[in-house]
């Protein structure tokens, strides 16, 4: 004879067991949300989180509405970082575009360096402007930086060129957590002032797209300017 349960009855008595053995499956979201929003914040979207979670896009985006979350989903939602991680596609280019800034303060011109990584020059200059990258390339990148970042590249004028244009070379990098957006290199050691940086304090490059200036001539970040105004709107 069939005696299987209904569905809804099995829901019921896992329940009702759970309760009795204080077994608890389900937390606050607010701890994720806010998680979430820094990483936002840093240009890290759903869907590189999901990547790493492994689960759909649209199961981060429904943590903006939902009061409760499931504990064991929670606790990998909160170890994602801003770093390069192997199961995303894309990722953050911001460790691409420093150390491909800092090869060329040590004289590498971006044909030799788009040579290394067999791709046209144009290509590495894309790089150096955008806000995501593939895995692949950034692992490409990061690779060549780990070859190059002790030799003195072959032009002088590339090297004054990156220096005049506040690019820190890898001796700046040193000890510092170059794929972090918030890690700042050590500027005092690379010999760049304030004036003469070249991406913000969260890694945003002073693109001419991405910089205004206040009257006094100070540069302002526009993509943390942005960011600053979505999080007071979203308090």
């Amino acid at each position: 004879m069939n005696t299987a349960l209904a569905p809804r009855t099995i829901d019921t008595k896992r329940y009702r067991w759970r309760k009795a053995n204080n077994i608890v499956l389900y937390t606050s979201s607010t701890l994720v949300r806010q998680h979430i929003t820094e990483l936002a914040a840093l240009d890290v979207t759903p869907q590189m989180i999901a990547y790493v979670v492994d689960c759909d896009r649209q199961a981060i985006q429904a943590i903006a509405t939902n009061a409760r979350i499931r504990i064991d989903f929670a606790a990998r939602i909160l170890t994602v970082s801003p770093h390069p991680h192997p199961s995303q596609r894309h990722v953050l280019a911001t460790g691409a575009r420093r150390r491909i800034c800092a090869l060329q303060a040590l004289g590498w011109p971006r044909r030799i360096l788009g040579e290394h990584l067999d791709v046209n020059s144009s290509i590495i200059s894309q790089l150096c402007t955008q806000t995501h990258t593939s895995y692949t390339r950034w692992l490409a990148v990061r690779n060549l930086y780990e070859e190059l970042s002790a030799t003195r590249g072959p032009s002088n004028h590339v090297a004054s060129t990156a220096h005049r244009a506040g690019h820190p070379p890898p001796l700046a990098w040193e000890g510092s957590d170059i794929d972090h957006p918030l890690a700042p290199p050590d500027w005092a050691a690379a010999g760049i002032t304030l004036r003469n940086r070249s991406e913000c304090t969260r890694g945003h490059p002073y693109t001419p797209a991405n910089t205004w200036r206040r009257s006094n001539g100070n540069r302002i970040c526009r993509t943390c300017n942005r960011a600053t105004k979505r999080s007071r709107t979203a308090a």
